[in-house]
């Protein structure tokens, strides 16, 4: 389980913009928009606060007193209740409303953080997990037209692309800041369980603000997945061996940049470093995602199979540095040439990937290969997990593995094209 980015189904777009935050935030704010787009601002910048993530595995080890094998499980199960719920939760939406789907998710959200810290008990964890990923289900892909259908209803349809760099702007700050706050309240022994069950109120406060200022949309239109359609178009498009190829790599790299995030607060138990650090080095992990995506995509080659498989190396290489020389300075490298490369691949290599898949269709196809990702890491979370409970350092080593195998496949590939 994950918030923010699950909540927005994993990742951060737009950091172009947000390097350039003054900038574009200072000519948006210069016009005036009705009020329920700057209370959709706002509810992004509170959604957004992340008491969780900075001690996720220390809640689950220390507070649940669960192994490493069986947190990763729970991520596996998280991963297969969206699978899930995708469909039922959107059916809701369409009949429903948008509105109504973003409150239920916010609710549900609140009220599994609550659970989650009442006793540390592997089967309340599972229900949980699959209340997190029902309210996370409930909002995804609604939020984000309820925006739109918001700025159509209230004239300003053709900022939406603005507003949306907003809001992604104002979710990364508030992510870095709730980093912050997890830090300073851990750091005064306040129990990993309570931290936990304080995200019920930026959940509670969003509930509020929307709940009195945004109408629901007299229309909208939301897509419903549906299952058939979206693996047949899925299947349809990677027979090319031009999307195989690319998949590959972007499965490889995405698994390492998954398990960057959930490893080095195991690896940092292993240097014995303070409660400060834990928040510290994530706000580093999120600085080099923001950095990596911007000068990726200015400076360099994304097209070229070299450069795919260059980036792919270097992330295998972060995990190999920490197996075998583990210290707080090869973490903070790890977070950094890993995370950020590995956490937004995704979103570097987007372009490609919507060139690649025909146009017609391209929203089934892409909603597939989300899908394929999904499943191959809720097969590969217990297994990594295993390994970490036993050596930090054989756990890393099979995720480089992991990542140098998709390099070696997908560098086959290319030369079968090219030849």
């Amino acid at each position: 389980m994950k918030l923010a980015r699950p909540l927005r189904a994993g990742v951060i777009t737009a950091v172009l913009s947000k390097l350039n935050l003054s900038k574009r935030s200072n000519k948006m704010f210069k016009k005036k928009y009705p009020l329920p787009i700057y209370v959709l601002m706002l509810a992004q910048l509170i959604g957004g606060i992340d008491l969780i993530g900075t001690f996720m595995v220390r809640f689950f080890r220390d507070w649940g007193g669960i192994t490493q094998t069986e947190t990763q499980t729970l991520q596996s199960l998280f991963l297969i209740f969206i699978f899930i719920l995708e469909i039922p939760t959107g059916v809701f939406g369409d009949r429903k409303g948008l509105k109504f789907s973003v409150l239920s998710g916010y609710a549900i959200i609140g009220i599994a953080t609550v659970i989650y810290g009442l006793i540390p008990d592997f089967r309340l964890f599972v229900v949980s997990e699959f209340l997190f990923a029902l309210g996370v289900s409930f909002i995804s892909g609604a939020e984000e037209a309820l925006v739109f259908e918001t700025a159509k209803r209230t004239g300003v349809e053709k900022d939406f692309g603005k507003i949306q760099v907003v809001r992604s702007n104002l979710e990364m700050i508030s992510m870095i800041a709730g980093t912050g706050i997890a830090a300073l309240l851990a750091q005064s022994m306040i129990p990993y369980n309570r931290i936990f069950q304080m995200q019920v109120i930026p959940c509670f406060i969003v509930f509020v603000l929307l709940l009195l200022v945004v109408k629901e949309p007299r229309e909208h239109k939301s897509q419903v997945p549906d299952y058939k359609e979206i693996i047949g178009a899925a299947l349809k498009e990677i027979r090319t061996t031009k999307v195989v190829k690319l998949v590959t790599i972007l499965l490889g790299i995405n698994l390492g940049g998954y398990f960057v995030i959930w490893l080095y607060q195991v690896a940092l138990e292993g240097v014995n470093v303070s409660e400060l650090s834990f928040g510290s080095v994530r706000i580093v992990l999120l600085v080099a995602e923001m950095v990596f995506q911007t000068y990726a995509i200015k400076a360099l080659k994304l097209n070229d199979p070299k450069t795919k498989a260059v980036l792919a190396a270097i992330v295998a290489a972060g995990f190999i540095l920490v197996a075998t020389r583990l210290s707080i300075e090869t973490i903070y490298l790890f977070v950094i040439v890993s995370g950020g490369i590995g956490a937004t691949a995704r979103t570097v290599f987007s372009p490609e990937l919507n060139e690649e898949v025909s146009s017609e269709n391209r929203a089934t196809a892409l909603s597939g290969i989300s899908m394929l990702n999904r499943i191959s890491l809720a097969v590969f979370n217990p297994f990594i997990g295993f390994l970490a409970d036993k050596s930090v350092s054989m756990a890393f080593l099979a995720v480089s593995a992991i990542v140098i195998a998709a390099i070696a496949i997908f560098l086959l590939l290319n030369r079968l094209l090219t030849d």
